[in-house]
């Protein structure tokens, strides 16, 4: 069965994914985590701040996205005494500056359909940790990010700071992501349409 992608606006996210964050600023001596989606059980966004509970102090979160539990997930981030830690953005014109400029995308959903957030990552040359809850396992293999079990805390941490820590391992994935994005390009969509209708 040939499976044929819907593209992605490769160059329009190239051209602007540096602009300005705005109200937004990313400190330097930070590392900065993200999370992109709906704030909803699913997602197990709580995972993600349990996680950073139990990271260095520099390192920080930013949620975008709105959803049912957000305020559920702030009273939590309070709880775990993080809150000053994790920024909560809402939705966002332009999500890929801050993508971007984050170090680590973060995916802990316990099920998940084809996500363009991980493409799109791939593209801002931010990698990306991502459990295995379906779609993403179409996307990502261990040459061009990272997939963990649902819930396992434990190694979405110690992946983490593999990623932070050593250059030549995170170097490796971004260019290998890199490399699979581009499968998703217009011209490279079209050109397997033309395949498969047989046009020239």
């Amino acid at each position: 069965t040939l499976i044929i992608y819907n593209p992605i606006d490769i160059n329009n996210i190239n051209n602007i994914k540096n602009d300005s964050t705005g109200r937004f600023s990313f400190n330097k001596d930070k590392k900065y985590l993200i999370f992109v989606g709906r704030l909803d059980k699913i997602k197990r966004i709580d995972d993600i701040l349990k996680i950073l509970a139990n990271l260095e102090s520099t390192i920080e979160l930013i949620i975008l996205g709105d959803g049912i539990l957000k305020s559920t997930l702030q009273k939590q981030s309070k709880i775990l005494n993080v809150n000053k830690r994790v920024h909560f953005l809402g939705r966002v014109e332009n999500p890929y500056k801050y993508i971007e400029k984050s170090d680590i995308l973060l995916l802990t959903s316990e099920s998940e359909s084809f996500g363009n957030v991980i493409i799109e990552s791939f593209v801002c040359k931010t990698p990306v940790i991502s459990t295995k809850c379906g779609g993403p396992e179409e996307l990502i293999s261990n040459k061009n990010g990272i997939l963990v079990d649902v819930g396992d805390l434990i190694s979405i941490k110690e992946n983490i700071y593999k990623l932070l820590e050593d250059k030549s391992f995170r170097d490796n994935i971004i260019l290998n992501a890199e490399k699979r994005s581009e499968m998703f390009k217009l011209d490279t969509i079209m050109i397997k349409y033309k395949e498969v209708l047989c046009v020239e």
